[in-house]
């Protein structure tokens, strides 16, 4: 049986609380972890298809240390919102707002979720320097761009 009932999730979790009180370092935020993938299941019990929302924690283009993510379908790799990556996969009825399926069961929604702890980010997710990328993976993207 799939259970296909609504969840919600955080993007940040501090679990600080749930630490035993002699525990070290308990009230700082090493125990403050933060969403960075979320693997969706699509269908039933019987079939179905697996997809995944992975958040880089860097956008590409800026640098800039915010969240982007991307969406992992088979061969197809798209940037997506926030929004769509967390809240589409929370499971649950459509919304009033989607009339065409308003109060059916969402079939697509989220069966794993993976969390870095907030300190171990740089150690976990460490930049990329283009000299680590293969040449033919460049050659790859090279190729896909001209496509476009």
């Amino acid at each position: 049986v799939k259970i296909n009932d609504r969840y919600e999730f955080p993007l940040r979790l501090k679990l600080n609380e749930f630490l035993h009180k002699d525990a070290p370092n308990r009230d700082k935020a090493n125990y403050e972890y933060v969403l960075h993938s979320v693997l969706v299941h699509s269908g039933d019990v019987n079939a179905g298809h697996y997809y995944a929302y992975i958040n880089t924690m860097q956008d590409p283009i800026t640098n800039s240390k915010e969240s982007t993510w991307y969406k992992f379908d088979d061969e197809n790799v798209v940037r997506v919102k926030e929004r769509r990556a967390v809240n589409s996969t929370f499971g649950g009825e459509y919304s009033s707002r989607d009339i065409a399926r308003a109060g059916t069961k969402k079939f697509s929604n989220a069966y794993m979720l993976v969390y870095i702890q907030k300190c171990m980010l740089e150690q976990v997710l460490p930049p990329v320097d283009d000299a680590q990328v293969s040449s033919q993976l460049v050659q790859r993207f090279e190729e896909e761009l001209m496509l476009e």
